[in-house]
């Protein structure tokens, strides 16, 4: 009895090795297959939305992808500043938008966007006149359980950050900050002060400060996020989903880019601030059902 136990294991075990061969081959074709739908872009250039993976409506040109578009620096500083000291975090989601957007766009010669979707805007146009109501933008409608996903998948979040981004996380005090970052999530999502309005008055407030808006359709389908660092490139993200190639793509090369000449203005270190950012992008993901997250370099 003992030693067909261990057959059986190990029958098991080949099965198991052989289908994450199997799966590890597809998502290397997929990746080599999806490289022909990035295109140049810049910040100077190209206007940035969402990291979502689906299709634009009535949007011809190229744009760069990035989480919540115009919503993540604001978000990222909130974090920061709640991770330094925590408590100090009184205004809402609203209102550092609000603060920021016209900061983030003219210091970094930039065009962040904000988006919705046909569902949420029941057809193919934005309705900014409306007030109430849900956003076709999960950075924004569901921020709050997103942070507080981070915030419950801690360990495992902190360390797909570690396996993505290992250069990120080179000394103690880097997992240390890491940690930081996760516990200043779940603190903001239990603030009920920084979600009072609604993820649609978050991205009217953006649009209010000079952001751009589009629509994007259809529902969610992508099970892959691409953390995007080679700079000036970006995925044409409808054709990828027309090619059965869909994925989210999150251009952290544009975000440090702009952080880079905003920085000046604000009191946070650079790691800490990619530290931050790449936690927050592995938790919206995990969020949105992604599956598997790659780095591209």
């Amino acid at each position: 009895m003992r030693h067909e136990a261990v057959s059986n294991i190990g029958v098991d075990m080949s099965e198991i090795e052989q289908a994450e061969i199997q799966n590890a081959e597809q998502t290397e074709q997929q990746e080599t297959a999806r490289e022909q739908f990035y295109v140049p872009v810049s910040l100077q250039h190209n206007k940035v939305f969402c990291g979502d993976e689906r299709a634009p409506i009535g949007f011809d040109e190229d744009f760069i992808h990035v989480f919540g578009g115009a919503l993540n620096i604001p978000y990222n500083f909130m974090v920061l500043k709640e991770a330094a000291q925590p408590g100090s975090v009184t205004d809402s989601f609203t209102d550092e938008t609000a603060s920021l957007v016209p900061v983030v766009n003219e210091a970094a010669e930039a065009q962040f966007g904000v988006h919705s979707d046909t569902s949420a805007e029941h057809g193919d146009h934005f309705h900014a006149d409306q007030q109430g109501g849900k956003i076709g933008c999960g950075y924004g409608e569901l921020r709050a359980p997103i942070s507080a996903g981070i915030a419950e998948h801690r360990a495992d979040i902190l360390a797909e950050a570690k396996t993505l981004r290992p250069e990120l996380f080179q000394a103690e005090e880097d997992t240390a900050f890491g940690e930081a970052v996760i516990t200043a999530h779940g603190r903001l999502a239990e603030r009920q002060t920084c979600f009072q309005d609604g993820g649609r008055a978050v991205v009217l407030a953006a649009i209010e400060k000079g952001s751009p808006v589009m629509l994007v359709q259809g529902a969610h389908v992508g099970k892959d996020g691409i953390i995007n660092l080679r700079r000036n490139t970006s995925l044409r993200s409808g054709e990828a989903l027309a090619a059965n190639l869909a994925a989210y793509n999150q251009d952290s090369w544009a975000v440090e880019d702009a952080f880079d000449k905003i920085s000046h203005l604000y009191p946070y270190d650079k790691r800490h601030f990619q530290i931050a950012t790449l936690i927050d992008t592995i938790g919206t993901m995990r969020a949105l059902g992604v599956e598997n997250i790659e780095t591209r370099r």
